[in-house]
């Protein structure tokens, strides 16, 4: 690649109109937080970090031309928190399955600078937040309490699913609603829960971020944006000309593009197939367990100047993850063979559901993105 002075004479200015990828995925990306991490020595290796939301995202994707907004982050801290009280063929599948060792240090090492969060004054706000409803005459054992909460800061509430299953389930998606700041409403459906139901998991991000570099909404104007099964509509297309983070990496075969959020810790990042490739081809190369998106920032981008075309855009998903997960190798938790003893000896505990909803909005701005998943 050209270093940026070799940019600026033979590239001058690129001019490159950017449609977003029709899939895309919510999943925090935090160079400088990871940075600290590495300084502690207590991250896993580079490759591993992506591992799991790479795994989740070839399954989401496969044979799926519908738009998807997902948090791989989310659904792995619900798992990972299940985790801490399954034992044997159970743990073990949870643990291959979201390609991290459940081990309580290790796990509190990893979403430590996560769960500290942003705060607005950086221009970003980000919250993570975790709880644990359970039945209120179901006995929890209280060394995995006192492990959840070690790990992942995560709260303990009584409900009552026994006798008042409505208002449980009321409670729990108001304690999501709020937690996502109402972008995250009616996380769970009447037929989620029910009087067996005796612990349900929540786990909640919200973001809100404005662009280092924000869009003229004067220069927002109506386009043709193609789609997959070849429709054309009409979308608010926002333009923006200026110097960003930019490549086409080898073997790739797609423009990559880094939109800076204020702080500089967070940033949204446009993957384009190139003409002579497809959505369905770059999906398969950025789901594939080896693809790192660390590496291809801080390696295969370089500051260059760009026109950038980029759809204004509002989008909810809601996914149930059974199936996927079972793709993945996690069938033992869902039988009659799972094994949470380490989460109570009271009762055998199975799983019955899982779900995520998650929303984006992305405008000349900056971007409000969050996810809620319950298990």
């Amino acid at each position: 690649m050209p270093s940026s002075k070799t940019s600026e004479a033979e590239a001058g200015r690129r001019l490159l109109n950017f449609a977003l990828l029709s899939i895309i995925t919510f999943s925090i990306m935090m160079s400088k937080l990871a940075m600290a991490q590495q300084q502690q020595d207590v991250s896993p290796p580079q490759s591993r970090n992506h591992v799991f939301a790479n795994k989740i995202f070839q399954v989401l994707t496969e044979g799926n031309s519908k738009n998807l907004i997902f948090s791989p982050l989310s659904l792995e801290i619900v798992l990972a928190a299940a985790g801490l009280g399954a034992i044997g063929e159970t743990k073990n599948q949870i643990s291959n399955g979201i390609s991290l060792p459940l081990e309580k240090e290790f796990l509190k090492s990893r979403y430590a600078p996560l769960l500290t969060g942003i705060k607005d004054d950086s221009g970003c706000i980000l919250r993570i937040a975790t709880q644990m409803f359970v039945e209120s005459r179901f006995s929890l054992l209280e060394g995995f309490v006192k492990s959840s909460a070690e790990a992942f800061q995560c709260g303990l509430e009584s409900v009552d699913f026994i006798s008042n299953p409505e208002s449980a389930l009321q409670t729990i998606n108001s304690w999501a609603e709020e937690r996502t700041q109402g972008l995250i409403k009616n996380l769970l459906q009447g037929d989620d829960i029910d009087d067996s139901t005796r612990l349900v998991l929540v786990n909640a991000v919200y973001f809100k971020g404005q662009w280092a570099y924000q869009f003229d909404a004067a220069q927002t104007r109506k386009e043709d944006f193609h789609l997959l099964d070849g429709r054309t509509v009409q979308v608010d297309m926002m333009h923006i000309e200026r110097r960003f983070r930019f490549g086409r990496p080898n073997g790739l075969n797609a423009k990559v593009l880094e939109l800076p959020y204020k702080g500089d810790q967070l940033s949204m990042v446009i993957l384009l197939p190139d003409s002579s490739s497809s959505i369905a081809e770059l999906e398969e190369k950025v789901s594939a367990e080896a693809f790192d998106l660390d590496d291809l920032l801080s390696n295969h981008t370089y500051p260059v100047e760009v026109t950038v075309s980029l759809p204004k855009f509002k989008l909810e998903v809601s996914t149930d993850l059974v199936e996927p997960l079972h793709k993945l190798g996690m069938t033992k938790m869902f039988s009659s063979e799972a094994d949470f003893s380490g989460i109570s000896v009271g009762e055998e505990l199975k799983v019955s559901k899982v779900l995520q909803k998650a929303f984006i909005e992305v405008t000349e701005e900056g971007t409000e993105a969050a996810a809620a998943t319950g298990m």
